[in-house]
C-alpha cells in the first residue's frame, strides 16, 4: 500500500504565494527493467513559491530529497539524496480544501560510504490529491 503525507506552512502576500513543505510518499515499486530493484520511501523538504490568480495558483518548487532504496539480493538498503523540482498547480474547491497537479524531478544520487556511480534521475506526475487545509 502506497501514501504520500506533507504538511507545511502557506503565506500569500496579494497574488504571490509562497510555503515551505515537509513530505513522504511511501510505496513498494519496483523498476521495470530492474525488478530486483525498489524504491521503498521518500522524504522531501522543499520550498514552494506561486502566483495565485483567484482560485487557480500556479507554483514552482525546489528542495532536498532522500530515498530508500532495496535490492532483492542485498539485505542492507540504498539510501540515495539530491535535489527535487517540480512544477504544480491546483484549484481551491474550497477555501480549506483544494486539488492538484504536479510534474516533479528528483535527481538523486548514492550517498553510502561505498564509491559508486549510481544515480538516478525520475520523472513523475501526481495528480487528483486533495488537500485539507487547517
Amino acid at each position: 500500500m502506497a501514501f504520500d503525507i506533507f504538511g507545511g506552512c502557506l503565506f500569500q502576500s496579494g497574488s504571490l504565494v509562497y510555503w515551505g513543505e515537509l513530505g513522504y510518499v511511501s510505496h513498494d515499486s519496483q523498476f521495470i527493467n530492474f525488478p530486483a530493484f525498489s524504491i521503498k520511501g521518500i522524504l522531501e523538504l522543499r520550498g514552494r513559491v506561486g502566483y495565485a490568480t483567484g482560485r487557480l495558483p500556479v507554483s514552482a518548487s525546489i528542495g532536498y530529497a532522500r530515498q530508500e532504496y532495496a535490492d532483492a539480493f542485498s539485505p542492507l538498503s540504498i539510501d540515495m539524496d539530491g535535489i527535487t523540482d517540480r512544477l504544480g498547480v491546483e484549484y481551491a474547491v474550497t477555501d480549506r480544501v483544494f486539488m492538484g497537479l504536479e510534474y516533479v524531478v528528483r535527481d538523486i544520487e548514492r550517498t553510502d560510504p561505498f564509491p559508486s556511480q549510481m544515480g538516478v534521475e525520475a520523472e513523475s506526475i501526481r495528480s487528483s490529491w486533495v488537500v485539507l487545509r487547517f
